[in-house]
Parts: structure tokens; C-alpha cells; sequence
């Protein structure tokens, strides 16, 4: 219980984080769920249950570390009286920090306590590791290495498990519109009840489709192949899971969430081979604490593209820059991020890093008049008069402002 409390006082501590704030975040989410074999067993038995979580979760920007800290409870019902109900307890610490623009470190804690009414045997608490490097090869493109040290305890039946893993992602952007991923992993558990011991690799592959400002697909395919070294037939499984969600933002702060999974388990053991189909649906309610600033900002970076203007006006460009590079995170398709995050970096006259941003935005925004300016600018200070001068042209092609052919005139001149 320890754990629990340990980070619950970490989420409220943020609260008061001095010259920083904290954005506060809590959720309430309810959805219905189908299911054809909820056991996952040869003899299936199918389903319906309901669900119902609520949660609070606060996130801090302090210098180059942003971390969150999060409490979730939830309740699963099944209609079959049978199954009981099942309530999960969740509490996570997560901290990333930044060492350079392109490397990310990060380490997360997951408490977790599992409480089955029908099935004690299957209530268990956890406590799960997962710290991860991540480096950006681009603006597009980033490589990921993560280690996994997961621990359970099953107290009804005194099993207790250590689950180690080691994984890499490969992560590439197509444009604005579409993300995808490829992964890969190695596992290996330990039980002290002889038989549960076994080793797995994996490879995964997904994609994110944004379909529009509000709506987004994210499809998802893995291949795990375990094995049981002392099970009575050396048992091996190969499982085969798709998973499919299509995500729409409904009116503030409502988000809507349907998933499809299908899950398909080939065992050497027939006892252990199974398929398994899901379907659920499901609205969320979150809400935040603070104001936010600029139209198309997503809800999470809002708050700190505020701190980040309050740092410009400051005139705290390194601090400023953080911030900004924090919401490019968040919210990639932001021209306003961009932008500001160009203009916080020229104001260090780092000029090659600004350009990028400056564009960027422009590529969002065509009509971002104040973009092509200081992207003519930074041009120039990087010795490319022509291509700043091409920049203006069409910038008073757009607008016919006097200012802009005075500004050409006198570059030329």
C-alpha cells in the first residue's frame, strides 16, 4: 500500500510546483464491451459487461523533465452473475527528461491492484519498471529501446511472478497524416510454481491514420511465440493479435473510443487453443484546470503553450524553447507551436533549428503571414538572400502589402 500512497502524494505534491503549475486532468469513462470468449479457453463463453473508471491525473513541466503522476479506479460488471465483477486500481508515475533535442530518457513506475470477486485465485498486485531511451534520427523518424521489469503476486495462491522484457520500436512519420511503427521483443518470466516459467518474442507492427482534426484510426498487429520449458509437453503457443480503434474528439471535453480485438492462440497443448473476438465502445469526459491558449491546440499542450508565452514575454527564449518543444510534442499539427517554437529558437539566433519550424507552419498554415517573414529572416542570416527574396515575392503575391515590396526593394538594393 506504500507504493499507492507514495504516488498519489507525488500527483498532488506537482499541484504546487513552484514557478510552473501543474496541469490537472481527471477523467470519468463508461463504455459497453462484447466478448466471445471471455475466458480465452477452448470452450468459449461469450458476454457482455460494462464498465465505468474515473481517474486524476496531473503533469508538470519542470526545466527539461516532464513527468506525470496518475490515480485510475475502474469496475468491470459482467451480465453474467457468474463472472462477478472485477475492480482495478492503478497508480503511475512517469518522468521523461531531455538531454538534447533528439534523445529522450524516461523511466515509469506502474502500481497495480487486481481484485477478481468471482475468481480470487485470479487477484493479484503488481508493481511494473519501464524505463526507455529514445533518440530522433529526424523530425520524422526516432528509434526506441525499452526494458520492462515487471513483479506479481497472487496472495490467494501464494504464486509470485518476475516477468523481465527487452524491446525496440522503429517510429516514422508520412506526412502529417499518417505515423507508423515496428517493434520487437524478448521476454521471459520466472514462477515459483513449477510449469508457469516461460520465455516469448515478439514483433509488432501499427500504424495511425489521422483521418481528420478530430478523428484519428489506430490499427495495430503483434506475433508473440512462447515457449514452456517445463511444462509436462513442452508446451509452445503462437498468438496472433489484431487490434483496431477509431478514436473521435466529440464536443469538448467528450472523446469517443470504439475498439475491435481479435486474438488467436495455437498451442502444441489443444487444451490451450483459443480465439478470441472483442468489441467495445465508450465515451470519456476530460476536463482540464487552466486556461489554454490558441484555436487547434489539443487540450494536453495548451497549458504549456501558455507557460511558453509567459516565458517570451519574459523574454526567456531557453525556457520559452522548452516549453514550445513540449507542445510540438503534443500537438504536431499546431502552426502556432511551430511557429513560436521558430521564434523562441531565433531569438537565440539558433537559425539552421529555426527554418525547419518556420516552414513547418507554413506548410500548416499557408496564410500564417508572420511565418514567411521571419522565415525570410532567418534566411538571410544564413547567407540565402535569393531564397528569402523567392519568400517574399510570394508573400506579397498573397497579400499585395506595401511593407512586404519596400522590404523586397531594399533587400535588393
Amino acid at each position: 500500500m506504500r507504493n499507492q500512497y507514495f504516488l498519489i502524494l507525488i500527483m498532488l505534491a506537482s499541484l504546487n510546483s513552484e514557478g510552473n503549475g501543474a496541469l490537472l486532468v481527471p477523467s470519468l469513462c463508461g463504455g459497453i464491451e462484447y466478448n466471445d470468449n471471455i475466458d480465452q479457453t477452448v470452450t468459449a463463453t461469450f458476454g457482455y459487461s460494462t464498465a465505468l473508471s474515473g481517474g486524476l491525473t496531473s503533469k508538470n513541466l519542470d526545466g527539461d523533465i516532464y513527468w506525470e503522476a496518475a490515480a485510475n479506479l475502474a469496475r468491470r460488471t459482467f451480465t453474467n452473475s457468474a463472472y462477478g465483477l472485477i475492480d482495478q486500481f492503478e497508480y503511475n508515475l512517469v518522468a521523461n527528461y531531455d538531454p538534447s533535442e533528439h534523445m529522450n530518457l524516461g523511466v515509469g513506475a506502474l502500481v497495480t491492484q487486481y481484485s477478481d470477486s468471482a475468481i480470487g485465485s485470479n487477484s493479484y498486485h503488481s508493481l511494473n519498471l519501464l524505463p526507455h531511451i529514445t533518440y530522433k534520427l529526424s523530425s520524422d523518424t526516432a528509434v526506441n529501446l525499452n526494458i520492462g521489469r515487471l513483479k506479481l503476486e497472487f496472495p490467494s495462491t501464494g504464486e509470485a511472478v518476475l516477468r523481465q522484457k527487452l524491446g525496440a520500436a522503429l517510429f516514422h512519420n508520412f506526412g502529417d497524416n499518417i505515423s507508423v511503427n515496428l517493434a520487437g521483443s524478448y521476454s521471459a518470466s520466472d514462477s515459483n510454481v513449477n510449469g508457469n516459467d516461460f520465455t516469448s518474442s515478439a514483433l509488432q507492427a501499427g500504424t495511425c491514420l489521422h483521418l481528420s482534426s478530430n478523428a484519428s484510426l489506430i490499427i495495430n498487429y503483434a506475433r508473440e511465440s512462447i515457449s514452456y520449458p517445463n511444462w509436462v509437453l513442452m508446451r509452445s503457443d503462437i498468438k496472433n493479435i489484431l487490434l483496431a480503434e477509431y478514436k473521435q474528439k466529440l464536443a469538448d471535453p467528450f472523446d469517443l473510443s470504439l475498439v475491435f480485438t481479435s486474438i488467436s492462440n495455437l498451442s502444441t497443448d489443444p487444451n490451450y487453443s483459443y480465439n478470441n473476438n472483442s468489441i467495445s465502445a465508450g465515451v470519456a469526459w476530460k476536463p482540464f484546470f487552466g486556461d489554454l491558449y490558441g484555436e487547434g491546440i489539443e487540450t494536453e499542450a495548451g497549458y504549456f503553450f501558455e507557460q511558453g508565452l509567459v516565458a517570451a514575454d519574459q523574454q526567456d527564449w531557453i525556457k520559452a524553447e522548452k516549453y514550445f518543444r513540449k507542445v510540438v510534442f503534443l500537438a504536431e499539427g499546431s502552426d502556432d507551436a511551430h511557429f513560436q517554437l521558430g521564434l523562441a529558437l531565433s531569438k537565440q539566433n539558433k537559425f539552421g533549428e529555426s527554418r525547419p519550424e518556420f516552414e513547418k507552419a507554413i506548410s500548416l498554415n499557408p496564410d500564417k503571414t508572420e511565418a514567411y517573414y521571419l522565415l525570410s529572416y532567418n534566411l538571410i542570416r544564413l547567407g540565402e538572400k535569393g531564397t528569402a527574396v523567392t519568400i517574399l515575392q510570394k508573400l506579397y503575391q498573397m497579400t499585395g502589402d506595401n511593407k512586404v515590396k519596400q522590404l523586397l526593394e531594399t533587400i535588393l538594393n
